[in-house]
């Protein structure tokens, strides 16, 4: 009796309690989240990734750092077509960028350039992060003396950055710097949004068009890049491009002239004879 009594009284408190949370009208966080027909998860990076060695040299040092891009895949509809999944951290270049890559500088599709710009941009951020690790790691020790060769490069390239954290952080947390740790946060932080980046050339990021398809039974939501490029009716089809077209896949203009017709004239209207 002593036990029900106890049990009693507590359930009795609980609903005290309870009265003030808005029970039986609030009944909590449900069990079952509503989800939307489409599942868009999040581009996930793994730093480091598992990348086997392939020679000596890479036993010691470490292999070069690999990047986790987001994936194209072919579409039929055209030979520049394309699609990609769409996930929640996606990063596309601003349209006017987009443009100016592919009208000023002449890259109308992903070339080495880009694709060297993105990979110098994610190697230089996870070289600057080991360095801002082993300046970490080196002021632990009080015999160390960071100023000696060749670890005074490692304070001109970083100490500079961490004055500047200085003015804006507090000095110290918890009796801790945390200008380094910050500035480690910031670099990782940029190594993991350029492998979000997706180039669209030679389509302008806007051209993107919703669709699902069905993945090991999920709907997943991708962006498809189809048809005629918006740059090529509005500033005709870039020269090389038509050049390359006519000494190696004469088809391709052929198949132009069909899909566009008389407004092919003016995209080929300088075609070499």
């Amino acid at each position: 009796m002593l036990i029900l009594g106890i049990i009693s009284f507590i359930y009795r408190i609980f609903r005290i309690f309870s009265y003030f949370l808005g029970y039986p009208y609030n009944k909590g966080i449900p069990f079952l989240i509503k989800t939307s027909d489409f599942f868009i998860p999040e581009h996930k990076t793994f730093w480091p990734t598992v990348q086997p060695t392939s020679n000596w040299f890479e036993v010691f040092i470490t292999p070069w750092p690999q990047m986790n891009l987001i994936e194209k895949y072919k579409y039929k509809s055209f030979y520049l077509s394309f699609f990609i999944f769409e996930y929640k951290n996606i990063n596309f270049l601003p349209n006017i960028l987009s443009e100016f890559f592919q009208i000023s500088l002449d890259n109308f599709n992903e070339t080495d350039f880009l694709k060297s710009l993105r990979e110098t941009l994610f190697v230089g951020s996870m070289t600057y992060t080991h360095m801002l690790n082993i300046r970490v790691t080196s002021s632990w020790f009080t015999k160390f003396n960071p100023f000696d060769f060749p670890w005074r490069y490692f304070c001109l390239l970083i100490d500079p950055f961490e004055d500047f954290m200085t003015s804006y952080l507090p000095a110290e947390f918890f009796q801790v710097s945390i200008e380094l740790p910050f500035l480690l946060f910031v670099f990782g932080l940029i190594g993991d949004q350029i492998n979000h980046i997706v180039y669209t050339m030679p389509y302008l990021p806007s051209e993107a068009k919703s669709s699902g398809i069905i993945v090991r039974r999920k709907l997943r939501k991708i962006l498809i890049f189809q048809g005629l490029p918006l740059l090529w009716c509005k500033f005709a089809i870039p020269t090389l491009l038509k050049e390359f077209w006519s000494s190696r896949h004469p088809h391709i203009l052929d198949y132009l002239n069909i899909l566009m017709g008389d407004m092919s004239y003016t995209m080929l209207s300088d075609q070499l004879e």
